[in-house]
């Protein structure tokens, strides 16, 4: 979604700048922190990333770009085998790992479950690897860098594992990031209201800094994410209409203005319901223009996502509306009542013994 992600270009750059003075300064780690829906997932995504895969994006930290994406939830009870399976990606380095000694995920899983330096070996072969591949297909007289980039989003679902698995994990991330010659980069996003528990892991307070005295030639590697400016926000909601070729309808004279009634409404932490206003608008576009009737009807951005969950409630049978409250607490986890809730995703077939629940 990178052509159609407006608004956030200040942020990109400010994150891509931290990142690779993170790196330089030796510890190229970076936690992008931020409120629930302040858009840390979509700027990472759709910002920094294609950002790095421009020519020149990675500055002098590399010279070719590539990428694993996962998160605590996806990687689940075995994340050696779900992280192994993220390096196997097409996005990152499955022929050049594949061509190793470790040739698919599940050998390599066993190998990062050592969450050590020796654990890493395979993968920093595996990139230097690539360079060869592309200096011999390129005729290059020297062997390009490559630098994989690890994105672990929604990070703070991490607090939700046992602590041994927890401090597993983040000494292998630990191990990743003080290999030398730095072929690895790591970002990831957490809400703010955990930022105080960092302390909680003495391998998380080493990735982050967390609590380190901070001097002239030290670089913070915790980065908050600002809200969006009212000229973001209409960036964010108009430019990817006119990319599209749609236009917000205005009544003549002065009348009401689509674009300025969305933006009235349109507060920074309620991103995600303008965007599924958005959506909801474009189904019901007439020809290429986006009505003002539609946005009546959904009731804008306060009303669209309430309508739209009143609208399934009613559309399934009473026994599944009854078996909503089971649903919502599957999909948030609380673990201690001083902790704030926190979204998890659950796989549809846990549900297969409360057909309600599916439903």
């Amino acid at each position: 979604h990178a052509p159609v992600f407006f608004g956030r270009r200040r942020e990109t750059e400010r994150t891509r700048a931290r990142l690779i003075a993170s790196a330089v300064a030796g510890k190229p780690f970076l936690l992008v922190t931020g409120a629930s829906g302040s858009g840390k997932s979509s700027l990472v995504r759709a910002g920094l990333i294609p950002r790095l895969a421009q020519v020149g994006g990675l500055s002098s930290l590399g010279a070719v770009f590539r990428y694993a994406i996962t998160s605590p939830s996806q990687l689940g009870s075995d994340w050696p085998a779900t992280l192994a399976t993220a390096f196997f990606s097409s996005s990152a380095i499955p022929d050049e790992l594949a061509a190793g000694d470790f040739p698919d995920a599940g050998a390599l899983a066993i190998q990062l479950a050592n969450a050590n330096s020796a654990a890493i070996s395979p993968l920093r072969r595996a990139l230097e690897r690539a360079g060869e591949r592309i200096a011999q297909a390129e005729h290059r007289n020297e062997i390009p860098k490559v630098v994989l980039l690890l994105f672990i989003d929604q990070f703070e679902e991490i607090f939700l594992w046992s602590r041994q698995q927890a401090a597993d994990f983040l000494s292998l991330l630990n191990a990743l990031v003080e290999a030398p010659g730095q072929p690895f980069l790591i970002v990831a996003t957490m809400r703010s209201d955990y930022h105080h528990r960092l302390a909680e892991f003495p391998e998380l307070m080493r990735l982050t800094g967390a609590g380190e005295i901070i001097g002239p030639d030290d670089v913070e590697r915790v980065l908050e994410l600002n809200l969006p400016s009212p000229a973001d926000l209409r960036e964010m909601i108009a430019r990817p209409a006119t990319a599209a070729g749609l236009s917000f309808e205005k009544q003549p004279g002065g009348g009401r203005d689509l674009i300025d009634l969305i933006e009235r409404e349109a507060r920074p932490e309620a991103m995600p319901a303008v965007q599924f206003l958005l959506a909801k608008l474009y189904e019901r576009r007439v020809d290429r223009l986006l009505p003002l009737a539609a946005y009546d009807d959904l009731k804008g951005v306060a009303g669209v996502m309430a309508q739209t969950g009143e609208a399934i409630l009613q559309d399934v049978d009473a026994d599944a509306r009854d078996a909503f409250p089971r649903v919502v607490r599957a999909l948030v986890a609380k673990p201690r009542r001083d902790l704030p809730p926190a979204a998890r995703r659950v796989r549809k077939d846990a549900f297969e013994d409360d057909p309600a629940a599916e439903r």
